[in-house]
């Protein structure tokens, strides 16, 4: 109940820590993975249940696939990087995608956000022809600045100065 109505941020936190800590049933599993799946459910108890059934070792491609298909259809830019930020903590292979679509973003707050999440997937081809390309072109410093620093983390030469398909 704290990690889904608390007020307080640091409340929500420590009481999901809490319930990492805690013995992990069939029966919870189930209702975590109900909970994350449920699209009416706000996204940050969605992704709290998912971090949660993670740190139990327990087996979250489903819930990976469904919040990586509801990012897509994300309405604001807000939302969005909430989707960037659990994409980023959890580091899921069905994140991988997603964020290299988010880099193409017109938000350059939400771009930035998805070239530091790439640093986790960098050593796929078309992840760094991205950070290359946003490293190089992108109209905001920053991202620039991010994107060459994680492209840079694990070059593998080669000028590839095209915009990536």
């Amino acid at each position: 109940e704290m990690v889904a109505s608390d007020p307080s941020g640091d409340v929500r936190r420590r009481a999901e820590e809490a319930l990492r800590q805690a013995p992990m049933t069939d029966d919870r599993a189930v209702r975590l993975t109900t909970q994350a799946t449920n699209l009416q459910a706000p996204l940050d108890q969605r992704v709290a249940s998912m971090r949660i059934l993670q740190s139990s070792k327990q087996d979250i491609a489903p819930i990976a696939q469904s919040l990586a298909q509801a990012a897509q259809t994300a309405p604001d830019s807000e939302t969005l990087l909430q989707y960037v930020q659990a994409f980023d903590d959890v580091n899921h292979a069905d994140f991988k995608l997603p964020l290299v679509q988010v880099v193409q973003s017109e938000d350059p707050e939400v771009r930035l956000r998805a070239a530091d999440a790439l640093v986790d997937y960098r050593s796929d081809p078309t992840v760094t022809e991205w950070l290359q390309y946003l490293a190089e072109s992108d109209p905001d410093a920053r991202v620039r600045e991010e994107a060459g620093r994680v492209y840079q983390e694990d070059r593998r030469g080669g000028n590839r100065s095209r915009r990536p398909n």
